[in-house]
């Protein structure tokens, strides 16, 4: 959720869109894909690993 915080904290003209999907991977196990799409300036290339990894 912190994505969709940060998505509208720096949309200047607010765009955001937020998609989620789930699929079955096996009896019991889903997968939920999440994909949250704004109209603001992005991440700078050097910091997009930085959002997948583990929280500390």
């Amino acid at each position: 959720m912190n994505f969709i915080s940060t998505a509208v904290k720096f949309t200047e003209k607010v765009f955001l869109r937020m998609d989620a999907r789930s699929k079955a991977i096996s009896r019991g196990t889903y997968c939920i894909d999440i994909t949250v799409t704004d109209s603001g300036l992005g991440i700078v290339p050097e910091l997009i690993p930085q959002p997948f990894q583990p929280f500390s």
